[in-house]
């Protein structure tokens, strides 16, 4: 009889320790699970956060277009189609009868345009032809021309200005017909002063 009640409690003893056991494990389990799906549940919100908030899902700016500014023309590479660059404005020419070197510029003449010079005379108000009463420029470059004589006889420091003409075809015919008769007074209206430059001539 003892020997049954002993071995009953024992039983009963390792039935309930096994009951723990499975309990302690089943517990054990169910709290693996639940750690385990926060932890996937957090890793998937901080996905989604990530995802929506991420700088990849910013979607970039689209490079502006270059553009021109409106109205902006280009320089011209001749300002001045004709220009005289010597002598320099002032100088003093001792003998008139040597005269002076003039150098000249020449940059987009157009068709049928030429360069006549002048020594106008201050004493009378005449433009008198220089380069035996022709054009002496008629292409694009740099031409020099002796000036000379320059002035007239008896003249002391006298202010004489030479003067550069830009002729189209109607000027060049209107000059070319002036020559017969008196220096002029005035141009041609369709002639155009583009230099002038002051010189001060002794004639002796």
């Amino acid at each position: 009889m003892l020997v049954a009640l002993y071995t009953y409690r024992k039983s009963l003893y390792t039935y309930r320790k096994k009951k723990i056991t499975v309990s302690v494990g089943a517990i054990a389990g169910c709290a693996l699970i639940v750690l385990v799906g926060a932890t996937l549940g957090y890793v998937g919100l901080h996905h989604r956060i990530t995802n929506l908030s991420g700088p990849s899902h910013i979607p970039a700016p689209s490079p502006l277009a270059a553009s021109s500014s409106p109205g902006a023309s280009p320089t011209s590479r001749c300002p001045h189609p004709l220009a005289i660059t010597s002598p320099a404005n002032g100088t003093k020419i001792a003998h008139g009868t040597a005269g002076v070197i003039v150098k000249i510029t020449a940059c987009g003449l157009g068709a049928g345009e030429v360069g006549w010079l002048f020594d106008y005379d201050t004493g009378d108000d005449s433009y008198n032809f220089d380069g035996n009463g022709g054009a002496i420029v008629t292409t694009d470059g740099e031409s020099t021309f002796a000036d000379s004589p320059i002035g007239n006889s008896g003249d002391i420091n006298k202010l004489t200005i030479i003067t550069l003409v830009l002729a189209n075809a109607s000027c060049n015919q209107a000059l070319t017909e002036l020559q017969s008769g008196p220096p002029p007074t005035i141009l041609p209206t369709t002639c155009l002063i583009t230099s002038q430059i002051n010189v001060y001539v002794t004639y002796p």
